[in-house]
């Protein structure tokens, strides 16, 4: 399981058209900054002998498996379901600020107004 691929699709399902473009930067800076720390931190949790070796060996996982965690957290609490959604109804959704827990639950103007059904 990985959580590599999710600040790309956030970039193009999520952000608003205004944003795009630094919605990408920041998600490209974000993801970099990630590659380099563990790029930086896994031979030295895996290494068994030298300087700054750790031995982690399997308990790596750990470190893994908590990374995994709080970013599975933050998806939850930060990120809008877009399942059925169009990029206006996204955009409602911020403007009327909707959690994004209880995004899917929400109906849209568009939904009210007959041009679209809801889908739970």
């Amino acid at each position: 399981m990985s959580f590599a691929g999710v600040c790309w699709a956030m970039v193009s399902e999520v952000s608003s058209a205004r944003l795009k473009a630094k919605s990408a930067a920041f998600a490209m800076v974000m993801f970099d900054l990630t590659l380099l720390v563990f790029t930086v931190s896994v031979p030295f949790m895996l290494a068994s002998s030298g300087p700054g070796a750790r031995n982690w060996g399997t308990r790596s996982l750990f470190c893994f498996a908590i990374t995994c965690g709080l970013a599975t957290l933050g998806n939850y609490f930060l990120c809008p379901e877009t399942k059925g959604r169009t990029q206006q109804e996204i955009d409602e959704i911020y403007e009327k600020g909707i959690p994004p827990r209880k995004s899917s639950k929400y109906v849209s103007s568009l939904e009210v107004a007959g041009g679209k059904a809801h889908h739970d």
